[in-house]
């Protein structure tokens, strides 16, 4: 559970940073900064006790999983730069939806009522997170800068 919320923390700070840098700096860097450089960071700890792919297919396996990956990276921080993070913010409930169709379709796995009660706070949240910014009359979307 801890490592779980350690992750879901480096999460928020990851989408904090990619809005944050969203509109100054390029895909490209982003790029750079959310994948390469953590892999280099790491790459020490993790060499030492790194195993080569059962099979072929694994390995490709595992290299269309870093092909999505860099791909929604650089969706991620492209919308970003054309919408609010409250505009976007309901894709994590697309997430969590999916998350729990994969769960159940490929694994067997039926949610929690614990899973069920997180993801209410989730959109809970989000949703009284967009009431308010309604109400304040926060624009919904940013003019894309010119390159």
């Amino acid at each position: 559970m801890l490592l779980s919320m350690g992750a879901l923390c480096c999460a928020a700070v990851y989408f904090i940073l990619t809005r944050q840098l969203a509109g100054i700096e390029s895909n490209a860097t982003s790029q750079v900064w959310g994948g390469a450089l953590p892999t280099l960071l790491l790459a020490p700890v993790v060499l030492p006790d790194w195993q080569a792919p059962e099979s072929a297919g694994t390995g490709a396996m595992l290299a269309v999983i870093g092909v999505f990956g860099a791909v929604a990276h650089l969706l991620a921080t492209a919308a970003h730069r054309y919408a609010g993070a409250s505009v976007l913010a309901p894709m994590v409930y697309l997430q969590l939806m999916s998350a729990a169709a994969a769960g159940l379709l490929v694994f067997g796995t039926w949610p929690t009522i614990w899973t069920l009660i997180g993801a209410m706070i989730i959109i809970g949240a989000g949703l009284y997170i967009w009431h308010r910014e309604r109400q304040r009359g926060v624009p919904h979307s940013k003019i894309p800068p010119r390159l």
